[in-house]
């Protein structure tokens, strides 16, 4: 049987029925030519899979018999790697692992139509983050706590509850035509909320004016995280889906901080205008994205009342997420009773969020070991045990509790990321967006009742009954998680 021999040459992959006799080489030239070819191609190791595999070639198949693969600046033939390891894996080592965690972001941020959608739904993102603190503020100023508290509370359940209803009409119909009327109406239920603050106007009728404004919130996160699956290559998912959830946790650190720095410079209802024109800003560049100009209605969308709801992974998934943001309201008392009911309490959920954001971001930057079920058991169960330890801390040192957070941050990163990437798996493309509402609109009710049983809990200021409440959470959700594998799309 003739041996075989791959040629790169001119960025294309050539195969001949033999072996050419290589001339006699020069003493002290191999080394130096070695090294010159391992420069060029170390070089170009993100594009070469891209010039060097045929049309329609995805990198790491077969060619000719042979497999491809890139190792310590060799090029050499082997039998495939075990199902589900990435093409180019042996990049992760050393100071090229470095370059490689920067280069998957690098290569998702260059499929066109990526940064602009990130961009635009991160400007609505920090404009949601901003209004809580500066409507609180406004109100607060004008009416008292109650009131704010009340107006709040109006805008929370009902925008929860027009979260699914709104991402369904998004399935059903064209996405971007969707978006652009809800804008529309988003605008107008900012200038009523915006006119009731200015002139003093009844409670009653600020009341009305919010829940107009929850109503026409449009679905730009859930379009975008729909959105996904069709731009971006699978191999590519788990680095975008972690890549949002990072700019996700992101922004509700610098929502807060920058309504918080205008507030000091500027009247609240000021403050108030300006998070509005932030959030239509970034919802109408989503709107009127390309990427989503292309996403047409299905023809096959499912009609049945409960849309996604009749797929049992998409219940385990959805039911994991109330779980997850129940410990996060729990957390957040928690805080607050570890400080004594002071502002240093934001110091434990900034914490938090900083290990999450930063191991949200590592997850995304390479393959892991184990499928996504076994992931999300593993990480459920280490942050019960941080959790568990943080409610032991509790009655020694503060400190300490301060350290779980943090570490619970690093543990519990990659959560969103999974949930997601499974999510969209689980869901028919007709109902993604309905899918990804359920999970904003689930999160607001998970989070609300881990802040009233939190609060119950913490009564008498000692946080350790919230922390303990929360480690049983994510123990649960770790059982859940076994199931999720097991369950067939119906």
């Amino acid at each position: 049987m003739p041996l075989k021999t791959l040629n790169v040459l001119k960025g294309t992959l050539r195969t001949s029925g033999h072996v050419p006799k290589p001339p006699p080489a020069r003493l002290g030239a191999a080394r130096p030519a070695r090294e010159a070819g391992e420069a060029r191609l170390a070089a170009s190791e993100a594009g070469f899979a891209r010039r060097a595999m045929p049309a329609g070639q995805a990198p790491g198949k077969s060619i000719g018999g042979f497999r491809l693969s890139v190792l310590k600046g060799t090029l050499k033939t082997s039998q495939p790697p075990p199902p589900g390891l990435a093409a180019f894996r042996g990049f992760g080592t050393g100071s090229s692992g470095r370059l490689f965690v920067v280069r998957r972001y690098r290569e998702l941020l260059t499929i066109p139509g990526v940064v602009r959608l990130t961009v635009s739904v991160l400007l609505g993102r920090v404009g949601t983050a901003m209004l809580n603190l500066a409507l609180l503020v406004a109100v607060t100023q004008r009416y008292g706590y109650a009131t704010a508290g009340l107006l709040l509370m109006v805008f929370a359940v009902t925008n929860a509850i027009a979260g699914p209803v709104r991402g369904r009409v998004a399935d059903r119909h064209e996405p971007r035509v969707v978006m652009l009327w809800l804008v529309a109406g988003h605008t107008v239920g900012w200038a009523g909320l915006l006119a009731g603050l200015f002139a003093a106007a009844p409670i009653a009728t600020l009341c009305v004016a919010a829940a107009g404004l929850a109503v026409t919130v449009p679905p730009a996160g859930p379009v975008v995280r729909g959105l996904w699956p069709a731009i971006v290559p699978e191999e590519r998912l788990a680095t975008a889906y972690a890549f949002d959830a990072a700019l996700n946790t992101a922004t509700f650190l610098t929502g807060p901080m920058v309504a918080g720095g205008l507030l000091l410079v500027m009247d609240a209802p000021v403050v108030v205008a300006v998070t509005g024109a932030v959030k239509l800003t970034g919802d109408l560049l989503v709107s009127i994205a390309p990427a989503l100009r292309q996403r047409r209605a299905k023809e096959t969308a499912a009609r049945g009342f409960f849309g996604p709801l009749v797929h049992a992974r998409v219940r385990l998934l959805l039911g994991m997420v109330v779980l997850d943001t129940f410990a996060f309201g729990c957390l957040e008392v928690a805080a607050v009773a570890a400080a004594s009911g002071q502002g240093t309490a934001g110091v434990f959920t900034s914490a938090m969020a900083l290990g999450a954001v930063v191991s949200g971001v590592g997850y995304g930057a390479r393959t892991w070991p184990g499928s996504s079920r076994t992931q999300l058991v593993v990480l459920h169960a280490a942050g019960a045990v941080v959790l568990a330890c943080a409610g032991l801390a509790g009655a020694v040192l503060l400190v300490l509790v301060a350290g779980s957070y943090a570490l619970y941050g690093v543990v519990n990163g990659p959560v969103e990321t999974l949930q997601q990437v499974l999510l969209g798996d689980a869901t028919p493309e007709s109902q993604r967006i309905e899918a990804f509402s359920w999970v904003f609109s689930l999160m607001w009710a998970g989070f609300g009742i881990g802040t009233t049983v939190g609060g119950q809990l913490v009564g008498d200021g000692d946080p350790r009954g919230a922390l303990y409440a929360a480690a049983a959470a994510q123990l649960l959700v770790s059982l859940v998680a076994l199931r999720v594998g097991r369950r067939p799309l119906d």
